[in-house]
């Protein structure tokens, strides 16, 4: 291995005495969350003696590739499930229907709420499977701040569909507007879910965990590392926290046989590669910091997420479904509200 704007040299002389000797330290604080994967050492080891020319350059700057962030879900976009398996649909209209729903949207544009709402329940009536019509009931009560009937229909949408982002959203509204901030924040969570790339939901969970005094600081976790295939060498580019997860996933990308060795899954999400990147970035941020906290919000999260044995909640919510937001659809209730777990304990504990 190499620097690229340096002297040439062995892995040791580039990262230097010190800060090696503290990379290979044991990692006792997360040994059994990493029994499965290979640790700083071995990813160190198998860099050093690689047939594979790799080039490192270490910046303070921001070398991240943008990620590509998928949209927002469409309330009309629900979760099938038949046999306690979920699949992604969407919501289909006869002529009827499709009329009455046309004709509620456009009274309830006009500040109508009763005449859309008579619209939303004909249909309910015609075509209960279109259970998103109680969310949209629930919503000319609130319209009309109404918010204890609002909430009541909120309640019965999600009975009818547990994976309506709208309704948990709009919930959460207005159980907050009740001054119930610890409900509020429950169904937030839940909304965030199953929307997770919506700007107005993570403002209102903003504003609900501020009001039920949860310390709690909006990030996106976007990794500090690129790889770089020039010629016949690997240019691997990062700052200094996230120098081991850069090492990682220059493994998993360009070590001949490694993805197949440790197993690794599907190749545009790999749980098994993101894991161990994620454990070893950890560990190496810990031994960085002597074992201190650093000033990294997203790297102290994911620690404090390990530490809790919340790895894969993390993964879920900071990572795979900011890419494939519609993957919340196909968890079941247990998953999701596992993550929501994770996002009061961790990303919004209580002060």
């Amino acid at each position: 291995m190499t620097m690229v704007h340096g002297k040439r040299g062995s892995l040791q002389k580039w990262v230097g005495q010190g800060m090696l000797a503290l990379l290979l330290i044991c990692w006792t604080a997360f040994s059994l969350q990493a029994q499965d994967f290979n640790e700083p050492d071995e990813v160190l080891h198998l860099m050093e003696k690689s047939s594979v020319r790799y080039k490192v350059v270490m910046s303070d700057a921001v070398v991240a590739e943008p990620v590509a962030i998928g949209l927002e879900n469409d309330p009309m976009t629900y979760a099938s499930a038949e046999d306690g398996v979920f699949a992604i649909a969407t919501y289909q209209f006869d002529e009827v229907t499709a009329a009455m729903y046309k004709t509620g949207d456009e009274e309830y544009g006009k500040g109508n709420f009763a005449e859309a709402r008579g619209n939303y329940i004909k249909i309910n009536e015609l075509r209960p499977d279109i259970s998103v019509m109680l969310t949209l009931i629930g919503r000319t009560y609130e319209a009309e701040g109404n918010p204890a009937e609002a909430i009541k229909w909120y309640q019965q949408g999600i009975a009818a569909s547990f994976h309506d982002p709208l309704a948990h959203y709009r919930l959460a509204e207005n159980l907050f507007a009740l001054k119930q901030f610890s409900s509020a924040a429950e169904e937030i969570c839940v909304a965030w879910i199953l929307n997770r790339n919506s700007t107005a939901i993570a403002a209102s969970a903003a504003k609900i965990f501020k009001a039920d005094r949860r310390h709690f600081t909006a990030f996106d976790f976007v990794p500090n590392y690129r790889l770089v295939k020039t010629g016949g060498a690997v240019e691997i580019h990062f700052s200094e926290d996230w120098m081991l997860y850069a090492f990682c996933k220059a493994l998993w990308s360009y070590e001949p046989g490694y993805h197949r060795e440790l197993g690794g899954g599907r190749g545009d999400f790999d749980m098994v590669q993101e894991k161990e990147c994620l454990l070893n970035l950890a560990m190496g941020y810990d031994r960085i910091h002597q074992g201190k906290a650093g000033k990294n919000v997203e790297i102290n999260t994911l620690i404090a997420a390990i530490q809790a044995k919340m790895i894969n909640e993390f993964i879920f919510m900071e990572e795979w479904l900011r890419i494939e937001p519609l993957i919340a659809y196909t968890q079941p209730k247990e998953a999701v509200m596992s993550i929501a777990s994770y996002i009061l304990e961790i990303r919004a504990p209580k002060k």
